[in-house]
Order: structure tokens, then sequence, then C-alpha cells
């Protein structure tokens, strides 16, 4: 009889033992969920952030070259306005020059 009472007592205690770990297993399972939608919901975050400075970088870039573009442009009118002044001034004593675009 005391033999069955005592293996009756190991196996309730070992049953809330292992009751003990499974809660115990199963809040740091809530815990660690809790932490892995924070890191995805900022990982999203950065991913946004990202992509919106990768659009603010794409647009700059374009500004950079649409500026090149221009300077070029004007810097080729300045030679050709040099040329034409310079042709000018060597020949004013002639005939006034026209300047055409």
């Amino acid at each position: 009889e005391t033999r069955r009472q005592r293996n009756r007592e190991h196996a309730r205690v070992s049953r809330e033992r292992k009751r003990e770990q499974m809660e115990a297993l199963q809040r740091e399972n809530d815990e660690l969920r809790t932490h892995l939608n924070k890191v995805e919901s900022n990982n999203h975050a950065l991913k946004a952030s990202l992509e919106g400075a990768q659009h603010q970088i794409y647009i700059g870039m374009s500004e950079i070259t649409r500026l090149r573009e221009l300077l070029a442009r004007e810097q080729h009118e300045n030679r050709r306005l040099h040329t034409v002044v310079s042709w000018t001034s060597a020949t004013s004593d002639t005939a006034p020059a026209t300047i055409s675009a």
C-alpha cells in the first residue's frame, strides 16, 4: 500500500512539474512571438524607409543629370557666343555681325 501511494505521489509531482515546465515554455513562446512581431514590424518600417530613401536618391540623380545636361548646353552656347563676339571684335571695322541661334 505504501509503495503504491509513493508511486502515486511521485506521478502527481511529476505531472505537476511537467505542467509547470509547459507553462514556462508557453510563456517563453509567447514572449518570443511578441518579440518576433516587433522585429518584423521594425523590419517592415526599415524597408519602407529604405525604399523611400532610394526613391529620393533616384529623383536626386535624375535632377543632377538634368542639371548637368543644362550646364553642358549653356557652356556650349557660351563658347559659341564667345566665338561670335571674338569674331565680331576682329571684324567690327568692316561690318556689323549678326548673331544667329
